[in-house]
């Protein structure tokens, strides 16, 4: 694992929005102002095959979904979709159109993939890259909503080499919330899980500089040695 690669990875993106700022999605122009009901809507069986075109980022990427299952996967987008009837038409003649301007077109790329394949592909590039590229991933499919996709990148990355998520600790901190998952997961790692010991012996130049995990990693440290 080339550390050094990883954490200039991590910090290219830890500029980006964090978990606090609401997703900015409009269906065409329109802003959804409807932030209410979690209710999943209810279809007619015709429109159990409608597809629906999410365009994402700048420059735009579309992707088409099935209407009923990305309802069912999001919160978020259930909402944008279902606040226009399908006579209001998107970009596309005939298609109800989700657009997601702010968002990452690679990470959005990674969670639509997933409620696919249910796998997540490994790109022939460095790993410390695939590392960020995932957790990026997390946080846009947390604020979206799709917990399903959260809940699979974190035992993905539970899976992977434990240090390289270190390395990305930065990252986590600066896009989270206190007492995330993802944080959680990250500070029990670094107390419980072998594959890491030695890691804090290496200091700042490990790059475990973060005061916000340092304060989390010594209160559960103190709290497994008042256990003991």
């Amino acid at each position: 694992m080339a550390h050094e690669s990883t954490v200039h990875f991590a910090n290219k993106l830890v500029h980006r929005r964090t978990q606090l700022e609401p997703v900015k999605s409009f269906l065409v122009e329109d802003l959804i102002m409807n932030k209410g009901s979690k209710k999943i809507a209810k279809h007619d069986s015709s429109d159990s095959d409608e597809l629906v075109s999410i365009i994402v980022g700048h420059p735009p990427k579309s992707f088409k979904a099935n209407r009923n299952r990305i309802c069912v996967l999001s919160d978020c987008l259930n909402r944008a979709i279902n606040s226009r009837k399908p006579t209001e038409l998107g970009t596309e003649p005939g298609r109800l159109t989700v657009c997601l301007p702010e968002e990452d077109p690679l990470s959005f790329e990674i969670v639509f993939n997933w409620t696919i394949t249910h796998t997540f592909k490994n790109p022939e590039t460095e790993m410390a890259y695939f590392y960020t590229r995932l957790l990026d991933a997390y946080v846009l499919a947390d604020r979206l909503g799709i917990k399903v996709v959260c809940n699979a990148i974190l035992t993905e990355l539970r899976n992977r080499a434990p240090d390289g998520l270190m390395d990305c600790h930065g990252f986590i901190y600066s896009n989270t919330i206190p007492g995330s998952v993802l944080r959680k997961m990250l500070v029990d790692m670094a107390v419980n899980d072998q594959r890491v010991a030695g890691v804090f012996q290496k200091g700042p130049q490990y790059g475990l500089h973060n005061p916000d995990f340092l304060f989390d990693l010594k209160n559960e440290l103190v709290g497994k040695w008042k256990s003991s």
